[in-house]
């Protein structure tokens, strides 16, 4: 249970508290009955200069030693890999694949047909309306001149060819339900095909649309399989195509606007252009925060006006409805969002800010992630909490799940901010009340995370597992350093159950995807590192009570 100093303390830290929509905070927070108060200790959300909003500081020596400090056992060695994150694939294994991959120069394309079969049931799912990346009328070019059904120069071929091959292994990571389409390609078909375009992309290619349609797919795919390493890679060389073509320009804007009002084909290559900078703009921004790298696509160089009728278009159900809106994979504005969160709390230039500055900041995001919330559909619009004892919600579809998800990251992520800096340890009474406080919401939404991903456990897709597993990690991580701070702390034995229970989430679901996509154990290391977590959470609070 939180007390009620550092609940009023939190109410004065957070514009969102402050609104009309405080009480709706309040009863998730406050304690059913008056108990004493406890002084929660102060914890600061980094080690040097490392911060823990990517994750990686845990598993890193000066992390581990930090770890250590608290709790008095050291983290498993095994699992305190430097070369990837615990929410990610082995980054070791891609490299061998990319090593042994077959060139596509080598491969037989799938008969034509087929491929008009595919993209046809694809362009009638939702999922095209979502990653609108092949286009309709532009791919009958690139499998006329992939199929050689008119002569080009080799290196459009090449290009073509690439184009084709990343369309197919795209198209089959989803399901169509339509009679007559062929059979997706098995997941480990798709991996050695999008490997072997990895191998197969030259850096010294001319940039053309095709080619960025081609890694566009690429990133995507890496992202869905939590191969984070290979996504930033991809998403390096789709970010510079993005700026070659001048997909993020207002020459572009204008000119998609053009085509949406006047359908003339002249600008069909403009509209194009610009979903495949929202779609490489949202991912690049996922993958930021995943990584704990600086994004590629900086706000700075790119218009980041919002399509035309882009939130009365706003569609988060995944009923499918055959017109020309696009709704992407996530909500534009909340990306925004992220990255401005990135750019002001996180990145190289945000350490040399004041902490004024730093928390003008905070309350500025946090006004902006609520102004947000409110602008969405009642029926889809995350609760500020999530708490055990509420009623179990619907079974979301991916979309609606999602964007809870994304929604208490972004909460946490803006106020762990207000950890990051070893200038605030000596502050005493007030001034750290207002910090500790802002760090206690931060674990609130943690939290909140944590119990809706329990309750609707049922609703959960196995295929979804490396897509999902980065919110669930990077919050338990969180929650955990909390407990090692703050052993003390009422909540921490509810937070440890909270911990044990995501751990057997995670195993189950991890597992019925390894079998799915034929890679055993390739989920063991993520719930092996939340197990370990409450192993040492658990001996802290042991200790404590001794």
């Amino acid at each position: 249970m939180h007390n009620l100093n550092v609940i009023g303390v939190l109410i004065e830290a957070s514009p969102v508290l402050m609104t009309g929509k405080g009480n709706e905070v309040l009863e998730g927070l406050l304690p059913s009955e008056p108990t004493n108060q406890v002084q929660v200790r102060p914890f600061i959300h980094h080690v040097g200069n490392i911060n823990l909003s990517d994750g990686a500081v845990l598993f890193s020596p000066e992390g581990q030693k930090w770890v250590e400090d608290l709790t008095g056992e050291k983290m498993p060695a095994d699992l305190c890999l430097a070369a990837s994150r615990p929410w990610e694939r082995d980054p070791i294994v891609d490299t061998e694949r990319c090593l042994n991959a077959v060139p596509l120069d080598k491969m037989t394309l799938p008969d034509r047909e087929t491929m008009v079969q595919l993209t046809n049931a694809y362009w009638n799912t939702v999922h095209s309306r979502s990653w609108p990346i092949p286009d309709e009328v532009f791919f009958q070019d690139t499998m006329d001149v992939a199929y050689g059904a008119r002569e080009e120069a080799p290196y459009r071929v090449h290009t073509a060819t690439i184009c084709v091959w990343a369309t197919w292994a795209f198209i089959s990571t989803f399901p169509t339900p339509f009679s007559g389409r062929p059979s997706a390609l098995p997941a480990p078909q798709r991996i050695e095909i999008m490997t072997s375009i990895m191998a197969s992309i030259n850096l010294l290619q001319q940039p053309h649309l095709e080619l960025l349609e081609a890694i566009t797919m690429l990133v995507t795919f890496h992202l869905l399989s939590g191969n984070v390493q290979a996504g930033m890679m991809s998403n390096t060389i789709a970010a510079r195509h993005i700026l070659w073509l001048g997909a993020h320009t207002r020459d572009c804007y204008s000119k998609a606007n053009t085509f949406l009002s006047t359908g003339d084909e002249n600008f069909r290559r403009d509209y194009h252009l610009r979903n495949l900078f929202w779609i490489c703009y949202q991912q690049d921004k996922e993958l930021c925060i995943r990584s704990g790298q600086p994004p590629a696509l900086f706000e700075y160089n790119c218009d980041l006006n919002l399509p035309t009728a882009y939130e009365e278009n706003l569609n988060f159900s995944l009923k499918f409805e055959r017109d020309d809106n696009v709704v992407y994979p996530g909500d534009l504005r909340l990306s925004r969002i992220k990255s401005t969160a990135y750019i002001d709390l996180y990145s190289r230039r945000a350490l040399d800010k004041s902490d004024a500055l730093i928390l003008s900041g905070i309350r500025q995001l946090d006004v902006d992630l609520e102004q947000w919330r409110m602008s969405i559909p009642a029926e889809y619009r995350p609760t500020l909490l999530f708490s055990q004892e509420g009623r179990r919600p619907p079974a979301p579809n991916i979309r609606s799940l999602m964007l809870r998800l994304e929604y208490h990251y972004c909460m946490a992520y803006i106020h762990q901010a207000c950890g990051r800096y070893g200038t605030w340890s000596g502050m005493q009474g007030p001034e750290i009340q207002g910090v500790n406080s802002s760090l206690i919401l931060s674990i609130a939404a943690c939290r909140s995370s944590l119990y809706y991903l329990l309750a609707v456990g049922y609703a959960l897709a196995p295929k979804d597992f490396w897509l999902i597993l980065f919110y669930p990690l990077s919050a338990i991580v969180s929650i955990f350093c909390y407990i090692i701070s703050n052993p003390q702390a009422p909540e921490a034995t509810s937070d440890l159950e909270l911990i044990g229970q995501m751990a057997v989430q995670i195993r189950e679901l991890g597992e019925q995807e390894d079998k799915l996509s034929g890679e055993p154990s390739k989920s063991e290391r993520a719930w092996k590192v939340v197990t370990a977590l409450e192993n040492l959470a658990r001996c802290t609070i042991e200790k404590h009570n001794l």
